[in-house]
């Protein structure tokens, strides 16, 4: 009895024994397979964080292309703003000092054949005339380099700066002309129909500036307005018109003045203006220290 005693006792401790040893092995395979898991999930988590990466740096990319492609629309819009902006002067130049050389050219064919007081004094006057036209144009054209190269320059400034609006409006008046004042020139009036076009610069609510460029010519047509600050929308292609110059001034408006372009126009209204472009700017004070 003893012996079995002995025996069953032995029996149990090497169960207990094992038991442990079982228990110990359960617990590290337990364990191995919930770090095992987690480094799965993480692992998937780290797929989804590269994805998440990768279209972030697409995006990234893609957003750099739509930049520099934006630049490059900015420069075209320059470039044809420019051609747009200068072609009248300096073809007109070209077309005057053509005319004073053709009257040179006549003068000179006179006085081979014997040269007449009358015809010496016209021929003259004519090279006069046609020269002080080429001035006038390249004067012009001189000021609109000068007005645009300001405007690249002004740019690249982020600070607001005190301004005479009556001074920038006498000076900036022969890009105005390209734009909205020649726009009422060539749209609203009728052939030899005698007009009238006000420029007006007020102070209106909260300190903004208000400028409104009015004429009184047969308006616009619904169908038009819609469409008339788009790139290229032009009624009048078959004169030369390339439909930018409208389209320019919005994108100076809004884009780099910030503030607010509107056309109103009732062909039909009893109102003297039958036309007015409405610009209303922000209120710098409050954005700059200057007075």
């Amino acid at each position: 009895m003893k012996a079995l005693q002995f025996a069953f006792l032995c029996s149990g401790l090497l169960c207990l024994i094992s038991f442990g040893f079982i228990y110990r092995e359960y617990k590290f395979q337990n364990k191995l397979l919930t770090l095992s898991h987690k480094l799965h999930i993480e692992k998937i988590e780290l797929d989804i964080v590269n994805r998440e990466l990768d279209a972030t740096i697409k995006q990234q990319q893609l957003q750099e292309g739509l930049i520099e492609a934006q630049k490059l629309s900015s420069l075209g819009l320059l470039v044809a703003g420019v051609a747009h902006e200068m072609n009248t002067p300096i073809g007109g130049a070209v077309i005057s000092v053509s005319n004073a050389d053709m009257a040179l050219n006549k003068l000179n064919e006179a006085m081979k054949q014997g040269l007449t007081k009358s015809t010496l004094e016209s021929t003259t006057t004519s090279i006069g005339e046609n020269l002080a036209l080429a001035k006038i144009n390249l004067n012009k054209t001189a000021v609109l380099v000068k007005s645009f190269k300001k405007m690249a320059i002004d740019r690249h400034n982020d600070e607001f700066i005190a301004c005479d609006i009556e001074k920038i409006i006498e000076e900036l008046l022969l890009s105005l002309n390209s734009n909205l004042v020649v726009n009422a020139l060539n749209h609203a009036f009728d052939e030899k129909q005698e007009g009238v076009i006000e420029i007006k610069v007020e102070q209106a609510t909260n300190n903004r500036v208000r400028l409104s460029v009015s004429d009184n010519g047969k308006g616009v047509d619904g169908e038009i307005k819609a469409d008339i600050f788009e790139p290229f929308y032009t009624t009048a292609r078959g004169k030369g018109n390339t439909g930018l110059g409208l389209y320019m001034v919005y994108q100076w408006v809004t884009q780099i003045l910030k503030g607010d372009i509107k056309l109103h126009s009732e062909p039909q209204s009893d109102t003297y203006f039958k036309t007015q472009f409405i610009i209303t700017l922000p209120d710098l004070k409050a954005k700059s220290h200057y007075d």
